[in-house]
C-alpha cells in the first residue's frame, strides 16, 4: 500500500473528483449523479482502513473493518471494469437500454470507481 502525505492525495485526488463529477453530470443529469456518488462513496468509505479513532477505541471492530476491506475493494475494481467491458465491447446478453445509458458517459462510471477504489487503498 501507498503512503502518499495528506496534502498531496488532497491535491490529487479532490480536483479529479470534481471534474469526474462534472463529466457524469454532463452525462446523465442531477440525479444519476447523485445516485452514482453515493453508491461510490459508500463503496469506497467502506474499502478504506479503519480510521485511527476507531482503531484506538474499538480495536475489535477496526480488525473486522480491515478484513472486510478488500472486499469492497473488490466490488469497485468489478464496477470499474465490467463498466469499460461492456462499453468497449458491448456484449449481446446486455439490454439495449443499459449499453446506451453506459455510452453516454463512456469513460466518467468506470473512473469514478477506479479513482474511488485507488484513494481507498491510498490510507
Amino acid at each position: 500500500m501507498l503512503r502518499l502525505p495528506g496534502w498531496l492525495a488532497f491535491l490529487i485526488f479532490v480536483p479529479l473528483q470534481i471534474f469526474l463529477a462534472i463529466k457524469l453530470y454532463q452525462a446523465y443529469g442531477f440525479w444519476w449523479l447523485l445516485a452514482i456518488l453515493l453508491v461510490l462513496g459508500v463503496l469506497g468509505t467502506r474499502a478504506s482502513r479503519a480510521h485511527w479513532l476507531r482503531a484506538a477505541f474499538w480495536p475489535g471492530w477496526a480488525a473486522q473493518w480491515e478484513a472486510r476491506r478488500h472486499i469492497y475493494q473488490g466490488i469497485l475494481f468489478l464496477i470499474a471494469a465490467i463498466a469499460f467491458v461492456l462499453v468497449v465491447s458491448p456484449q449481446p446478453w446486455v439490454a439495449a437500454g443499459l449499453d446506451a445509458w453506459l455510452q453516454r458517459g463512456h469513460p466518467w462510471v468506470a473512473g469514478s470507481a477506479l479513482v474511488s477504489l485507488v484513494k481507498a487503498a491510498l490510507r
